[in-house]
């Protein structure tokens, strides 16, 4: 496009028409034809600039001057020979005697050409951009797991995080399978935070003791890697399959897949699980018929230290029998189950100890009343809320026995 802000600036009168160009955003000139000819040898000026001269109109390209194109017939007297490089001897025909008289107005023409030649450009760059390959996202190397999982890897971390949120997939590393580690692929960026949590899948584990294990995950290059997943004792899973989530910091399920872990899904393992749930019933029932007598046993306690309480006459030879009590109660009541334990129903022996113990506190609370009378009122409100929550307490657990029992028993059937 012609510059708007170029002026005429030519001023004086001459035979020899003379020069000013626009090249590189400045004016320069003026110059003689010869001196635009050996620009144009030199490329110091080039065909796509702006000239003017007196009796042209406005500012045009040196390419739409037919005094300085190639095609013109007439040869004028060359520029010194070691201004020319050898190499461009074909730039003298660039160089003619005297202009045409009249210079055609082709700008038209030439801006159909130039739009024309723009559009051929865009097109080739556009079929170049298309046929290269493109390369996905950059993802951190990972070389322990199939070249599906790494094909899938690639195709998470394709997808437009803004616009679908995160994605995720899961891989199992093949490093080390008595202490595996998880791999997650995502879409999200760099420092995103993840939950990864492992949970046992009922019935599968040559273990009665249920797993529950989480992670917390930082994303580097779309992947992270869990730590070594083990038991908190350290020792290795037991076999089996296991439910492997990965979770956003709000909770939010992103991706799921269950894995065998632990051992080989072979002949072996399929024998240790089936005398394991040959044995599994018998188990179930009296782990239930034990909770039962300890609930009970529970509700019992916390009825007599609550009526005591009212009427406290009596209050240290009762608190007396209170503590051998606990002492015996204590040892008869499994203590927190660990990992070393096999009990099935190992989250209702939980709740029953918490349960236990939130009843001693009871207690303790009602002695300190009654010694600290400056103190009662405020202890008095104290006991009488987790006297009402311990009671909510010990009928949701009643509750959950009762269902366990019912489950057991649809299995029998």
């Amino acid at each position: 496009m012609t510059p708007t802000h170029l002026k005429s600036p030519f001023s004086g009168t001459s035979e020899e028409p003379r020069w000013f160009a626009y090249a590189d955003e400045r004016r320069v000139g003026p110059f003689s034809t010869s001196d635009i000819q050996a620009k144009l040898i030199e490329e110091t000026l080039r065909p796509s600039d702006l000239v003017w001269s007196k009796g042209m109109a406005d500012w045009n390209p040196i390419s739409e001057i037919e005094l300085f194109h190639p095609d013109a017939p007439v040869l004028a007297a060359i520029p010194n020979e070691a201004n020319i490089p050898s190499s461009r001897t074909f730039a003298r025909k660039f160089v003619f005697t005297t202009p045409d008289p009249i210079i055609p107005n082709r700008k038209k023409e030439s801006r159909i050409r130039v739009a024309l030649f723009f559009a051929g450009l865009i097109i080739l760059a556009a079929t170049a951009y298309f046929a290269i390959p493109r390369r996905g996202p950059s993802l951190t190397y990972i070389p322990d797991i199939s070249t599906a999982e790494a094909k899938e890897f690639e195709r998470i971390a394709s997808v437009p995080f803004e616009s679908q949120g995160p994605n995720a997939t899961i891989a199992l590393a093949q490093s080390n399978p008595a202490a595996p580690s998880i791999y997650v692929g995502t879409n999200a960026p760099s420092e995103t935070r993840f939950i990864l949590k492992l949970e046992s899948v009922d019935g599968t584990l040559l273990s009665l003791v249920p797993v529950l294990i989480t992670q917390n995950l930082t994303i580097q290059k779309h992947v992270a890697r869990s730590q070594s997943i083990q038991k908190q004792n350290g020792k290795p899973l037991a076999a089996g399959s296991y439910r492997v989530s990965v979770l956003d910091t709000q909770g939010r399920k992103i991706a799921e897949k269950v894995l065998f872990l632990g051992g080989i899904s072979g002949t072996a393992y399929a024998e240790a699980l089936g005398r394991i749930q040959k044995a599994l019933p018998k188990q179930k029932s009296g782990e239930l018929i034990e909770l039962r007598q300890i609930t009970a046993t529970l509700e019992d306690q916390l009825t007599q230290t609550t009526r005591k309480f009212s009427n406290p006459n009596g209050w240290p030879s009762f608190s007396k029998q209170w503590k051998a009590f606990e002492n015996q109660l204590s040892q008869e009541l499994r203590p927190l189950p660990n990992e070393e334990e096999e009990v099935f129903h190992s989250g209702l022996f939980v709740q029953a100890r918490n349960l236990f113990e939130q009843i001693n506190r009871i207690h303790e609370k009602q002695t300190l009343s009654i010694k600290a009378p400056a103190r009662r009122t405020a202890l008095e409100l104290e006991v009488a809320e987790e006297t009402s929550a311990t009671q909510s307490g010990i009928l949701a657990l009643q509750g959950e026995i009762t269902l366990a029992e019912k489950k057991a028993v649809a299995t029998k059937k």
